[in-house]
């Protein structure tokens, strides 16, 4: 989806980690579990490694804050304020997309500064494609994010 951008690699490492974080919620894991994949691909698009490693460090921070799981804090609020997670969860949505889209925007000036380009767009997997393919791959994220919803607790569901 960012490859044909300015420095798509860093853009889809964001992508990915915001990702990442709405089904773990932790800031070590997500940097791990995508880190491992995205540090060497911007560290081959031409970002520095530093760079590379900060971005990925960055983005990841923000799985704590990225609905629909986040960090344990949201669910100590939800405790102290005596409101649904629903709640929660919708009143992090506009931090987190800030959030993720100031390293967004980031990694693009940054990207701009290096001269590095995006891929031409033959080279690219059509998204069609790969969604034809891997597109169930996001059914347990639609699933958590509606329970989540519907405020169901999960001894309910037993």
């Amino acid at each position: 989806m960012t490859g044909r951008f300015t420095g798509g690699t860093a853009k889809a490492a964001v992508a990915a980690s915001a990702l990442q974080g709405m089904v773990s919620g932790s800031s070590v894991g997500n940097t791990v579990a995508s880190g491992s994949f995205t540090i060497p691909m911007m560290k081959k698009s031409g970002f520095k490694p530093e760079f590379a490693a900060a971005t990925e460090a960055s983005a990841s921070t923000g799985g704590q804050i990225m609905p629909p799981l986040m960090g344990a804090a949201a669910f100590i609020m939800m405790e102290y304020l005596n409101v649904p997670f629903s709640t929660i969860m919708l009143a992090a949505a506009i931090p987190a997309v800030l959030y993720f889209t100031g390293i967004f925007i980031g990694t693009h000036f940054e990207a701009k500064k290096l001269g590095i380009v995006g891929l031409p767009k033959a080279e690219l997997p059509r998204l069609k494609d790969l969604m034809m393919k891997y597109g169930y791959m996001l059914l347990p994220l639609v699933v958590i994010i509606g329970t989540i919803m519907s405020d169901l607790h999960p001894n309910e569901l037993l």
